[in-house]
């Protein structure tokens, strides 16, 4: 864990409600409470990257507004490429498989993997953070390479998060639907 990020699962175990107390108490919910606890902490994680993905993407466009005010109209093509792959990250982040853990799943994904896709998915709070920090040149004769720097990170970050997915999978072709 980074310092200064907080920990979303501490703060889901901290937040959980009677209902939710109480469940952890009975052996039969106790160990879906948990699994769905790490999975509500996952997609909370997920939503704020998609978050800095919106700001980056609000950032990306203001720009493309920039490029046209200052007759910039070379680079249009380049900035909307990387406006679109940001948007495809941005909806592979926000809708990405979570492994289910529900009471009798026809799959069991367990509380070791979960907390490894967390882990997965903290890594790109780093990442996210770091394409919305790009900047681009306001020199005409930088912004290409700046665009196409930006593009290969945008790139490299979707061929990770796409890793990320098919170890999902691997997990569960692995488990051979067997309960």
């Amino acid at each position: 864990m980074e310092p200064g990020n907080p920990d979303i699962r501490q703060e889901v175990e901290r937040s959980r409600g009677l209902l939710k107390k109480i469940q952890l108490i009975l052996p039969l919910f106790k160990g879906y409470r948990k699994l769905e606890d790490l999975r509500e902490a996952d997609e909370l994680l997920r939503r704020q990257l998609s978050d800095i993905l919106q700001q980056t993407l609000k950032n990306l466009q203001d720009q493309r507004v920039s490029l046209v005010n200052s007759g910039a109209f070379d680079q249009l093509t380049s900035i909307a490429s990387v406006i679109s792959k940001t948007q495809e990250l941005q909806g592979d982040i926000l809708h990405a498989t979570q492994g289910y853990s529900g009471i009798s799943p026809a799959i069991r994904v367990d509380e070791g993997t979960l907390n490894a896709l967390y882990e997965s998915d903290l890594k790109f709070l780093e990442v996210c953070q770091g394409i919305k920090n790009s900047s681009l040149s306001s020199e005409s004769g930088q912004i290409g390479s700046d665009l196409s720097r930006l593009n290969g990170e945008i790139d490299l970050a979707r061929t990770s998060w796409q890793e990320r997915i098919l170890k999902v999978q691997n997990i569960l072709i692995q488990s051979g639907g067997e309960s």
